[in-house]
């Protein structure tokens, strides 16, 4: 029931940014400056500022489609900007370590503002591996796409974004941390035990099936 209430809450909390931003667009096409050229079918663009796309927010099921749907003109900036230019890393996952920390020192210095970055790498993280697992096991993949299957699917995924997005941007939201520490409480640090977990138990399970792995391959050799 906890949950349920923060993702309510953090529903109104994105409403608050939601309608300001299109509040600030409508004004903008008014004056004609989001004119975006046309598209292949020669129709007129007029999202040259839209910071928000509703209708894909609302129905996001994934954290990816939350990103590529809100706040649409900071993180575009962000990708071509930061993120790009980090390819000779040649590792994904520290290039967009580096490019959340430089969102975090964006946004300020208090201590919130890092850990809801952290989540959001956590997040994505957990989420990329899940779906990888997912898309390695045929059989589970027919069944999630089961006709009769997808739709309840599909729900509990859209509870799932409301509720950890939310958690996401307790600390974002409330800066000070004694606060929201007391949240966290509130809700049993489920978000931290998730993402933070994964991101220690996931490459530890990897190992170990390796290691069991090259036993069983060796063991036959042993007995023979």
């Amino acid at each position: 029931m906890r949950h349920v209430l923060l993702g309510c809450c953090g529903k109104l909390l994105f409403c608050k940014y939601i309608v300001c931003w299109m509040l600030a667009e409508g004004s903008c096409t008014i004056i004609g400056i989001t004119y975006n050229d046309k598209d292949v079918n020669g129709h007129e663009q007029w999202d040259a500022c839209a910071n928000v796309h509703l209708l894909q927010f609302e129905k996001s099921t994934q954290f990816t489609e939350v990103i590529q749907s809100f706040n649409i003109l900071t993180n575009k900036w962000v990708a071509n900007y930061i993120y790009k230019r980090l390819k000779f890393f040649g590792n994904k996952q520290v290039s967009q370590a580096i490019t959340l920390i430089f969102l975090a020192l964006w946004h300020g210095l208090h201590f919130g503002y890092y850990l809801c970055f952290a989540l959001e790498f956590g997040v994505m993280k957990f989420e990329s591996d899940v779906g990888k697992i997912l898309a390695s096991k045929p059989r589970v993949a027919s069944f999630l796409n089961d006709p009769i299957v997808k739709p309840v699917k599909l729900v509990l995924l859209r509870i799932y974004i409301i509720i950890f997005l939310s958690y996401c941007m307790i600390p974002l939201s409330i800066v000070n941390r004694t606060k929201a520490n007391e949240v966290f409480i509130d809700v049993y640090y489920s978000g931290h035990i998730l993402y933070f977990g994964w991101l220690v138990a996931y490459p530890l399970g990897k190992c170990v099936l390796r290691l069991t792995k090259r036993n069983s391959t060796k063991e036959p050799t042993k007995n023979e």
